[in-house]
């Protein structure tokens, strides 16, 4: 009998701490915004702006600013680690925290709107840095049915410029939002 009651134990405790569990959110799920990981020209908000862009180092950032009717107004950053392989797998550290733009939600779109980025375009000249850091950035922008997306390359050093239009949203981002920069 003590046996039992022992291996019925065991048995609840290695299965409670076995993995993350999912949880059913029953109506949450039926809008999403940019609070999900989705395309953003399929989501239901009035505006979305998702900023993805690696500067150089073993992190990808997800920036998203969204605004819902039904959620309101919402920030995420989304951080993925690239990690050193183990046995010649690749590993992977997922981070995201909510966050909020500075100037305010309402400003910061205000900013959007004001520099024109529906009628932006993807780099010309799109080369891969070798043997230089630089920074690669992917824009998507959705403002009620309309939708633009672009890429283009930011070199980490003042010497080398980019078009100006460019270098004006990567400082949008780094002036508007606060993300760790994990280098020592």
């Amino acid at each position: 009998m003590r046996q039992c009651f022992f291996t019925f134990l065991c048995a609840i405790v290695v299965s409670s701490c076995s993995s993350p569990k999912k949880s059913i959110m029953p109506f949450r799920n039926l809008t999403y915004a940019g609070e999900r990981q989705f395309p953003v020209a399929e989501n239901n908000s009035e505006f979305t702006f998702k900023a993805s862009f690696n500067i150089s180092t073993s992190v990808d950032r997800l920036i998203t600013i969204s605004k819902d009717s039904i959620l309101g107004y919402q920030g995420n950053l989304l951080e993925i680690f690239s990690l050193p392989a183990k046995k010649h797998q690749p590993q992977y550290k997922f981070i995201q925290r909510t966050l909020t733009p500075k100037s305010g939600f309402k400003r910061f779109i205000e900013k959007i709107d004001s520099m024109n980025l529906s009628s932006v375009k993807n780099q010309e000249n799109f080369n891969i840095g070798l043997h230089q850091p630089f920074s690669l950035y992917v824009i998507e922008l959705k403002q009620k049915d309309r939708y633009t997306h672009f890429k283009f390359n930011a070199y980490l050093s003042k010497s080398e410029r980019v078009e100006p239009r460019y270098e004006q949203i990567v400082n949008l981002i780094f002036q508007e939002f606060d993300f760790p920069l994990y280098l020592k």
